[in-house]
């Protein structure tokens, strides 16, 4: 009889093996935050009239499409490199977040405070550099998941905490980000059996739809409003986002093995997958300005929807537009500025200077 699951020592996977299985959870992860933004770009300024299936099931996606993304940004953290060569990777997602912020608000006018308020998917990005400062702080900590998750609880009762800094989502998914990044560290992967892992899909679908939809605003999954924003009382969003996370974290495991631990066609795509993550922002902005989404959404258009998701995220993580969009979200100027080498990843570093990375991390 198999085992629920077993703990697995990552010393016995090759790097190769690491690698791919991380590029092709966040391929497929990625398409499924890209899904959840077509057929619901902006749930509050413009609801999208939808099945009640492609609801329940947008909900279900949401609590594990951006928790692995998070989880696997974690576990493939910056934490084992210098610190100079850390701190220039983050100066370099700091320029494109630049970059894009200033793209977004003057090509579509967006109305938000430049660089304060996060434009639309951006709030990764920045969360990003949070998160590997974060982790300084708390690698070391006691119960320093507890501990991540209360803070998270606590801060949803922040009222107009929004978007400000994107702290709200920072704060709410940095328990991902930290579980992926201790799993790393311990040099352990969780696997379930591929079996429970459906039974466990399926179960947070039936949570879904019988609790979440009818009670809680699916918007909490988000992470971005306080609990007064999302007109509940502070009592209930608590109890509920205490509720959400061993929900969440079980549908993480449970996504993730099921990733191919193999190469796959899906692999080089998963490592550019940061590009088709900010590039399909722009694509549903340009969807709200030509007026798509005040039409009628019937069975086509979803079925369009989610098709359109799954060729963007396809070729916006090609590396003809990966080129292109360096071009644009780093221009050369900016690095030499800021002294980094655009080619960072194939810069040999010497080893009496410079930590080299885990054979367990990604570039």
């Amino acid at each position: 009889m198999n085992k629920l699951f077993s703990i697995c020592s990552t010393q016995h996977y090759d790097r190769a093996i690491l690698k791919a299985w991380g590029y092709n959870g966040r391929f497929w992860a990625i398409f499924l935050v890209i899904c959840t933004h077509f057929l619901s770009p902006n749930a509050e300024a413009h609801p999208v009239a939808i099945s009640d299936f492609l609801t329940a099931l947008n909900t279900m996606t949401s609590f594990f499409s951006v928790p692995s993304l998070t989880f696997l940004a974690g576990f493939f953290c910056l934490g084992d490199l210098s610190k100079f060569r850390a701190q220039q990777l983050l100066t370099m997602i700091f320029i494109t977040y630049f970059m894009f912020n200033l793209i977004v608000i003057n090509v579509y006018s967006y109305n938000e405070v430049f660089l304060l308020e996060p434009a639309t998917m951006s709030w990764f990005l920045l969360s990003v550099i949070y998160w590997n400062c974060l982790i300084v702080f708390f690698e070391n900590i006691k119960y320093n998941i507890a501990i991540s998750i209360l803070i998270a609880v606590v801060i949803g009762c922040t009222p107009k905490i929004g978007e400000f800094l994107s702290a709200s989502r920072c704060f709410f998914f940095f328990p991902f980000f930290l579980v992926g990044y201790t799993m790393s560290k311990k040099k352990v992967l969780l696997t379930f059996n591929r079996s429970f892992s459906i039974f466990s899909i399926l179960l947070i679908y039936i949570i879904t739809f019988f609790t979440m939809i009818d009670f809680i605003p699916p918007l909490l999954l988000w992470g971005r409003n306080s609990y007064a924003e999302l007109g509940i009382s502070n009592q209930l969003g608590i109890v509920a986002r205490l509720a959400y996370y061993p929900c969440a974290f079980l549908a993480v495991f449970s996504v993730l093995s099921l990733v191919p631990q193999k190469v796959t066609c899906f692999t080089p795509l998963g490592k550019n997958s940061l590009y088709s993550y900010l590039g399909h922002g722009i694509v549903v902005l340009f969807l709200m300005d030509i007026g798509f989404y005040t039409q009628k959404i019937n069975l086509t258009l979803e079925i369009f929807l989610i098709l359109l998701a799954f060729v963007v995220d396809i070729l916006m993580s090609h590396d003809k537009f990966k080129y292109f969009a360096d071009f644009i979200l780093r221009p050369k100027f900016l690095i030499k500025m800021f002294f980094i080498t655009d080619e960072l990843d194939k810069k040999a570093l010497k080893e009496n200077e410079y930590k080299t990375l885990d054979t367990n991390k990604t570039e």
